[in-house]
């Protein structure tokens, strides 16, 4: 059985375009997986903004909130700070009077160099929070005669 030459070239370019999808998932990961890092930057994302937020409201007030339901006096709302899978708010702990905690769980770990190198994800509130897979917090502490807050890890 004698293959075409047009066969020929049509069925190697098949076989190179299997392998570029098969190296794409091999190299980044599944689309599953990938959403699961997006929405992982969308929750460290929600975190850092709320930090700022919370730190709009002491500026204002010269006290962390009781809760993060006390942001509405700033105009803040908080739907923009839900979960995006479970709808869930981050949580929120005052730690003393000048530090706090906001804590989400995260469907993945960025903490391993392989994760990063291999997420796909390169994106600065992603890489900003290292947390690992489940739930955790980031804390926030504010600087001696300074008005914002940093984040401690």
């Amino acid at each position: 059985m004698k293959i075409s030459f047009r066969k020929f070239i049509f069925i190697i370019s098949l076989f190179v375009v299997f392998l570029a999808v098969l190296g794409g998932f091999l190299l980044t990961g599944s689309p599953y997986k990938q959403r699961k890092f997006l929405y992982d930057s969308k929750r460290a994302k929600y975190i850092v903004n709320l930090a700022s937020k919370i730190g709009n409201y002491y500026k204002k007030h010269d006290r962390l909130p009781d809760d993060l339901i006390d942001l509405a006096d700033i105009n803040v709302d908080l739907n923009d700070y839900r979960d995006p899978l479970t709808g869930n708010l981050p949580g929120y702990k005052k730690a003393a009077e000048e530090k706090f905690k906001l804590c989400m769980t995260f469907a993945t770990s960025n903490i391993s160099e392989s994760t990063k190198k291999y997420s796909g994800r390169h994106d600065y509130n992603y890489n900003k929070i290292k947390h690992p897979k489940g739930y955790h917090c980031a804390d926030y502490y504010k600087k001696p005669k300074k008005n914002y807050f940093t984040l401690v890890n």
